[in-house]
């Protein structure tokens, strides 16, 4: 009987050590390049520790981001962005990603953790979202944009940042008439969006506004405007 149970003892034994021969991973997924072959000793510097990498893409996490000012933004839009603990993902504002190659990826992700603190050196904050990839399409390590739409601004009036005129909390903008005379007018401005500043009252669609040399102009001037159409040297997406 002792024989018996020493032969089994051996057994097992020998079970454990032909189970270090075999490698197996905890999860499913995608595994990216083996950075050992076989005859080579790992386990210390310089030879590899982590032979390989496994990874689940059938839902990918999304890290970017924010600064300071954006996160003000949708705080005040969104109220879930300090509740995300409490808000269902369906609840949850949708986001979209624009790939590198411009196109946009058909599935909408969802925010799913937020940073507790600012950067200090930065002024961002870390944001992470999560997008569905049942076609495998996007990999670790991609490149994407994230976007998130704030709200839908139908018929907006919207004018270059730099023509409009701040003075103590008033906004002003030079606006050329008819008669080809420069007039100042006073507008309210609303949501500013990359270059532009959108305008709720004070302007009507097609006047002409002064964009250039606004510190050489002022009401009652005469001049020969020259049209132009202004374009926008910002890649930001909001």
């Amino acid at each position: 009987v002792s024989y018996v149970n020493a032969m089994e003892s051996n057994l097992h034994f020998s079970k454990i050590n032909l189970g270090y021969c075999w490698m197996k991973s905890p999860i499913n997924g995608v595994i990216g390049k083996t950075h050992a072959r076989v005859g080579e000793f790992v386990g210390k510097d310089p030879n590899p520790v982590i032979l390989n990498t496994v990874s689940t893409v059938d839902t990918v996490r999304v890290e970017f981001y924010i600064t300071e000012a954006d996160y003000i933004r949708l705080s005040r839009f969104y109220y879930y962005v300090d509740k995300l603990d409490t808000i269902k993902a369906k609840d949850r504002q949708p986001l979209s990603l624009i790939l590198a190659d411009g196109s946009t990826f058909k599935y909408q992700g969802y925010t799913s953790f937020i940073n507790r603190e600012v950067d200090a050196q930065t002024g961002s904050l870390l944001v992470q979202a999560v997008f569905p990839n049942p076609e495998k399409l996007l990999k670790p390590g991609q490149y994407a944009k994230v976007v998130v739409q704030m709200r839908n601004a139908k018929n907006a009036l919207y004018i270059p940042q730099r023509c409009l005129i701040e003075m103590q909390g008033q906004y002003s903008v030079f606006v050329v008439n008819d008669e080809n005379k420069v007039e100042s007018r006073q507008v309210v401005a609303g949501e500013r969006i990359n270059d532009y500043w959108i305008i709720k009252e004070g302007l009507q669609k097609g006047e002409k506004v002064v964009i250039d040399a606004l510190q050489k102009v002022g009401s009652g001037l005469e001049v020969k405007p020259d049209i132009i159409v202004f374009e926008s040297k910002s890649t930001q997406q909001d």
